[in-house]
């Protein structure tokens, strides 16, 4: 049988090792040799020994000569839009405590009233015979301020899916001043697992951008109970931390990447991903970065010697698409309505018990462009660019080579990447 390399493969090196990535298997191979992964990749793979030939084959890297792998990633694709794993991001509150200078929520004094829970418990018992799993994400404004109906809400999913036997698990987007090592417990306690967590760069600068509402600074608090929370043994919890670059920190990449690695390198519960920060209300005109200066500043922290765990990267590759195109996943607003999508008015019907949804936005098309029929990174995103905000291929995909350098080379922790 002949086999070939597959059109999902995608080889890059940093002059010393060289990495291998399949988009549709997942897979992702580190090599001590800069011209093992491209030689693969151009289908020389005569002088490779058995146990690397297996592997390969194995792991998606090789596969035979009249495989339909199209086919294959149109059956992943439909696998992830019409799975029975349940999400649902539920919008607690419109309330928040801090004042950050480029916020594009509209911020008001609502909060989900005990009728708007009873409203999004009743959406969730409704599905229960479908589900095969249920996750539930909480927003805000900033939803700490509800820890309390956190807990009372979370205990009564928990009851439900422990009666279904499914299994239940939370996270939570926070600006963490309020997350102390004690609420963290609490939450830990109704499998509340995971937080995503904003830093706006260095010190100096975040407090300057997420400012409290009584005008101070949020920085060292934030940063204090981190470390509180690092004192916590167990080892349940993730604490995914998003860092906003703007155009003016180029210059403090290596100052950032230091006191992240103090902070952070050496307890791989944190992860740690950037994003250029956002130009959502004018407020950072000229300091938001297009993507050649956000790409550069990627690079910069690669060139660094820090060392952290960038293992989020490699999931945010491999997700898919938005989560809330596949059928079971929606959005609980305050009022307890349920939605498919905040950008999108018209993609469901409140009519009805189950939402109609339009199916040519849900599932997309088998047509593909040519930019997307010849792209190896179409086995994970399968060309799914937002239809409602055009957005294209997204920050991973339009870095790739940085991206997978940073989860192979640069990366405290090896889950996802294979030594050979």
């Amino acid at each position: 049988m002949d086999f070939v390399s597959s059109k999902f493969n995608y080889a890059t090196h940093d002059g010393k090792m060289s990495v291998l990535y399949n988009s549709l298997s997942n897979a992702l191979f580190r090599f001590n040799d800069i011209q093992v992964a491209s030689s693969i990749v151009n289908n020389n793979v005569n002088n490779i020994n058995e146990y690397l030939f297996k592997s390969l084959v194995n792991n998606g890297f090789l596969v035979t000569s009249v495989a339909d792998e199209f086919k294959c990633a149109k059956m992943k694709r439909l696998n992830q839009i019409f799975s029975t794993d349940f999400l649902f991001q539920i919008m607690l509150t419109h309330q928040c405590n801090f004042n950050c200078t480029y916020c594009y929520e509209e911020l008001d004094e609502r909060v989900m009233s005990e009728e708007s829970f009873a409203n999004a418990y009743n959406r969730i018992y409704r599905n229960r015979y479908k589900m095969s799993s249920l996750s539930v994400e909480w927003f805000g404004g900033e939803p700490l301020l509800m820890h309390n109906q956190i807990m009372k809400f979370s205990t009564k999913l928990m009851r439900l899916a422990n009666f279904m036997r499914i299994p239940y698990r939370a996270s939570i987007s926070t600006n963490a001043y309020l997350l102390s090592a004690l609420v963290l417990r609490n939450l830990l306690s109704v499998n509340v697992f995971c937080f995503h967590v904003t830093l706006d760069g260095t010190r100096e600068y975040h407090n300057q951008k997420r400012i409290c509402d009584d005008g101070t600074g949020s920085f060292d608090t934030i940063m204090g109970n981190l470390s509180e929370i690092k004192e916590i043994k167990t080892r349940t919890f993730r604490i995914i931390i998003r860092v906003n670059l703007s155009k003016d920190m180029i210059h403090d990449i290596d100052y950032l990447m230091k006191h992240l690695e103090v902070n952070f390198a050496h307890d791989d519960r944190f992860l740690i991903y950037f994003r250029p920060i956002g130009d959502w209300c004018g407020e950072t005109t000229g300091l938001a970065p297009d993507h050649n200066d956000f790409k550069k500043m990627l690079e910069e922290v690669l060139k660094s010697s820090r060392r952290l765990n960038y293992d989020f990267y490699y999931e945010l590759l491999n997700q898919g698409f938005c989560p809330l195109r596949r059928k079971n996943s929606y959005r609980i607003n305050v009022d307890g309505l349920t939605q498919k999508c905040i950008l999108q008015s018209n993609g469901y019907s409140m009519d009805s018990d189950e939402l109609e949804l339009q199916y040519d936005w849900l599932i997309g098309t088998d047509t593909l462009s040519d930019k997307c029929g010849r792209c190896s990174l179409y086995g994970h995103c399968f060309g799914g660019a937002c239809k409602i905000s055009e957005r294209k291929c997204g920050y991973e995909n339009s870095d790739i080579d940085t991206v997978l350098k940073l989860i192979s080379v640069k990366n405290v922790s090896s889950r996802y990447v294979v030594q050979h």
